[in-house]
């Protein structure tokens, strides 16, 4: 609002009105536009953020409704169906269109962005088309991307020692698969940002090679094995090398929380802290996390009658379990435990396990073809943990409560199974049985109408036409 003059126009409903009620407006262009045009002064972070949202939003849509003209003399009765005539248009006003057709301009750009790779040694990304991966391999261009070409302008040129790897496009331009200074000095190089692309902090050495980029220049940024080395000691990791050179923080405060817990937790809810903390929260030294606390998560298998050994087996092998179902990788946290000691009670029971799925598979399967079950919930999972070869070799998929799926997850699964096994066939020619019922849960809409849920569901997915019932 504006400030307060103190100076009150009128009143209505024993309200009193001021200048503090009128939007801010700016007389000049109202007087360019001939319209009121609300002027509001972008002073914070979230103000501009909300502006920016606007790009993300899409075109302007309209919910429209199909109609049967009927004829003149008889009364006209509109059957409007909701959900059956359900339209998600996009909506071009006369005066969009008459934009669209001056070729006015759309949007500017004032600054040019360039994307950094960013990965680890022989783990550029290949593209090539379908049955031409040998010849893809054997081209020398697939290897040199911006940043072997920023190690290769390290050793070639010294005057590039004092950037960094995000402040090279300001001065060179990567052209024919290396980096070439620029020829003049314009507001070319001024009105250009690099970018390192950003990596998830589940892929650990990647997320702390691009770490280490962000403070290693010259010399120190020659290799990827040159990356390794601090102050004349080399590392067996980037995130060893990262912790020295200060760029990540230690596990006090990981460290204190455990602490804190382990006073009060029981040993399974303690374990399963250990793994948020893991997954979620990227500690320093998780190792060292899990070696400070390990007797206070063991106590419960002590409690068992296991020695010391054996129920640091045991932790270990559940809290890898926790720590798979979260959809990360074990190894890249804590050692792999020894199976070997484990107790018959746990053996005898995967077997039980083993039994009733043989069981269950023979009066499913007369052919014994490979079948597999899965929900939504963890076919992400799923499909991030058994290997390409297993999912060729599946000639039957189960798939449980599968209305409660988006019609995306069914066609992207569609899309797999075409992609791996090469037939252009529904589901790659496999047999897919979807079980549930319709009655209970949809699928989640975040603020949609009944209308939207309704087309999220596996009914209006394009490959929902394949399959037919069965009592």
């Amino acid at each position: 609002r504006r400030n307060n003059s103190n100076k009150t126009h009128f009143a209505r409903n024993n309200i009193q009105v001021n200048n503090r009620f009128v939007v801010p407006y700016n007389s000049f262009l109202s007087l360019k536009y001939n319209a009121h045009i609300n002027v509001e002064l972008c002073s914070t972070v979230k103000a501009i953020k909300y502006i920016n949202k606007y790009i993300t939003k899409g075109y302007d849509c309209a919910r429209i409704g199909v109609q049967v003209n009927a004829n003149d003399n008889v009364e006209k009765v509109v059957d409007y169906d909701e959900i059956k005539q359900y339209l998600n248009c996009r909506y071009i006003s006369s005066q969009e269109a008459a934009w669209h057709l001056q070729d006015f301009p759309i949007h500017g750009q004032s600054h040019n962005v360039v994307m950094l790779s960013i990965h680890l040694k022989d783990g550029q990304s290949i593209f090539f088309e379908e049955n031409q991966a040998e010849n893809a391999l054997r081209r020398e261009s697939v290897a040199c991307t911006t940043l072997t070409a920023y190690f290769d302008l390290n050793v070639s040129d010294s005057s590039a020692h004092q950037y960094l790897y995000q402040d090279i496009p300001n001065h060179y331009v990567f052209k024919n698969k290396k980096w070439v200074k620029r020829s003049t000095v314009s507001h070319y190089g001024e009105k250009t940002i690099g970018r390192i692309i950003s990596v998830s902090p589940r892929d650990v050495d990647l997320y702390h090679l691009r770490l280490i980029l962000f403070s290693a220049k010259g010399p120190d940024a020659t290799s990827f094995e040159n990356l390794n080395n601090f102050n004349g000691k080399t590392y067996s990791t980037y995130k060893d090398v990262a912790r020295v050179r200060g760029l990540i923080n230690d596990s006090n405060e990981w460290h204190n929380c455990m602490y804190k817990a382990s006073s009060y937790m029981m040993p399974k809810c303690l374990r399963s802290l250990l793994v948020t903390i893991i997954c979620h929260c990227n500690p320093a030294n998780p190792l060292q996390l899990f070696e400070d606390f390990k007797e206070n998560m063991i106590e419960d298998f002590i409690q068992q009658g296991n020695s010391v050994e054996k129920s640091l087996k045991l932790c270990i092998n559940d809290i890898k379990m926790e720590i798979h179902q979260n959809g990360f990788d074990f190894n890249q946290f804590l050692p792999l435990p020894n199976f070997e000691d484990i107790s018959d009670r746990e053996n005898n029971l995967v077997n039980c396990i083993v039994d009733d799925n043989n069981l269950l598979w023979n009066d499913l399967n007369s052919d014994q073809l490979l079948a597999t079950d899965t929900n939504y919930f963890n076919i992400i999972s799923w499909l991030s943990q058994i290997k390409k070869e297993f999912l060729k070799s599946i000639d039957l998929l189960i798939w449980n409560e599968a209305p409660m799926a988006p019609g995306i997850a069914l066609e992207i699964v569609d899309l797999i199974f075409r992609d791996l096994i090469g037939v252009q066939m529904p589901f790659g020619g496999n047999v897919v049985v979807l079980g549930g019922d319709f009655r209970q849960v949809l699928p989640v809409v975040r603020k949609g109408s009944r209308c939207a849920i309704i087309a999220s569901t596996i009914k209006k997915s394009s490959v929902w036409p394949c399959f037919k019932y069965s009592d």
